[in-house]
């Protein structure tokens, strides 16, 4: 499965309300993100049963309010609804941690 890139706070809300999703909140001018992009990438195909989103922190401003960004690359794990999981930093054993959860929960 492709990533899914967020724009807007209607787009982020019908995801969050109807999958179980990980969104990655990243800045193109973030080394941090680009440096663990990849994996994220190589874990949207691996796990087709969890949506995984993308919002860029510089564009969709109301998406990163709304959830309280404050660092980059932030992660947050969703089911229906709620959020479950949060963690910020390029961490591929946090990252990993939280797939696994969201994958097999």
């Amino acid at each position: 499965m492709s990533l899914i890139h967020l724009n807007s706070l209607q787009e982020f809300q019908q995801i969050i309300s109807t999958n179980d999703c990980i969104i990655d909140f990243y800045a193109e001018w973030c080394g941090p993100c680009r440096f663990i992009s990849p994996l994220f990438e190589q874990y949207s195909r691996q796990y087709p049963n969890v949506k995984f989103c993308k919002v860029n922190v510089d564009t969709a401003h109301e998406i990163s309010m709304l959830c309280g960004i404050r660092c980059m690359p932030t992660f947050q794990f969703y089911s229906s609804g709620k959020k479950m999981s949060e963690f910020s930093g390029a961490d591929k054993n946090k990252l990993n941690d939280m797939v696994m959860w969201a994958a097999f929960q």
